[in-house]
């Protein structure tokens, strides 16, 4: 486990209290009791990583914790501690601590969070890009990008988060010799965009905007979600249920490894599933009768989908043509 330098927002306020400096330590002291952590192995001393400590953990996957405290005239007004799976980029989860009345209250703590991670994920993430806009120069951007993608992770949508890609880019193969080679680490399918403008008005939290998706591995055109044009109370919970019950048929299954055909043209085969799915181009497939195919292109405008494959059909049974439903799969030879 990598804990990275924690973060004090907004960055330009001078902290000057040696209690808040107290409590802050404190508060991380009290997050690596509850994670087992003994000593540092060691500590990043130079560069981007200064200030980085790398623990030995009891779990059977690497992981960054991220500590963020948000201050008001100095006042410490919400601090947290977010846990990101190293290999996948995926948001494990968060637990804050905050005297914001508005916001919910943390429903896992750290320990429920790395016990229930299922280390390889079934479904594909969503990738979660927060805009916040305030009236006054309060950090709110931070404190949504920890709440909202815990409460996506607590109803079993995992996120690839600003906070995740933000550890990830700071470990370019120095810290974790397996960092990722893909381009998509963890395999979204599917963009969030939030821009929400804010209020606080007597200890309520107001806000309009829109929240809108696109294909996270193609970036096509955008479609609306939720749009609020006047300001209203924000509900966190509420929220996060009605995007997820919207978008729920959206995510899809990574452990099914069938391909099934979309469309025959010629000998080019449009499949079901693509790039999320590790279908890279000239990646060899088996069909049915004993054909033969490979993958050649993505197609991100194919009507109703958002990840598909086209695949090239090099052989196949003259009396036994693919057709449309038919399954691929795979092909498991080794070639040199």
């Amino acid at each position: 486990l990598v804990e990275l330098p924690a973060q004090n927002l907004p960055k330009t306020e001078t902290i000057v209290a040696e209690e808040t400096r107290r409590a802050q330590e404190n508060y991380i002291e009290s997050i690596r009791g509850e994670l087992n952590l003994g000593k540092a192995d060691f500590e990043v001393s130079t560069g981007n990583f200064k200030g980085s400590k790398a623990y030995k953990w009891n779990k059977n996957y690497n992981a960054f914790i991220l500590h963020s405290f948000v201050y008001k005239k100095s006042h410490g007004i919400f601090k947290s501690s977010t846990l990101i799976e190293q290999k996948n980029c995926i948001n494990l989860g968060s637990y804050w601590n905050s005297s914001l009345v508005f916001l919910p209250k943390a429903k896992r703590s750290l320990k429920e969070i790395t016990d229930s991670y299922d280390l390889e994920p079934h479904t594909s993430p969503i990738q979660l890009h927060n805009t916040i806009l305030t009236d006054n120069s309060e950090p709110w951007q931070r404190v949504f990008d920890v709440v909202l993608p815990e409460l996506f992770s607590s109803k079993k949508i995992l996120v690839d988060s600003s906070l995740g890609q933000l550890a990830c880019l700071w470990n370019p193969q120095r810290i974790f010799k397996d960092n990722f080679e893909s381009q998509y680490p963890s395999r979204p399918h599917n963009t969030f965009n939030n821009l929400m403008t804010l209020k606080i008005r007597d200890k309520s939290l107001l806000y309009k905007g829109r929240l809108s998706s696109n294909a996270a591995l193609f970036g096509n055109e955008e479609k609306s979600i939720i749009s609020v044009k006047d300001f209203k109370s924000l509900d966190f919970e509420a929220f996060v249920d009605n995007v997820s019950k919207k978008f729920k048929k959206n995510i899809k299954d990574l452990k099914n490894h069938k391909f099934k055909i979309l469309k025959r043209y010629g000998r080019w085969i449009y499949l079901d599933k693509g790039a999320a799915f590790g279908l890279f181009i000239g990646l060899r497939l088996n069909g049915p009768h004993n054909s033969k195919l490979h993958i050649i292109r993505y197609d991100p405008n194919y009507p109703n989908e958002i990840d598909v494959s086209i695949a090239f059909l090099r052989s196949e049974d003259p009396k036994n043509k693919l057709k449309i439903g038919d399954e691929l799969q795979i092909d498991p030879t080794t070639y040199p």
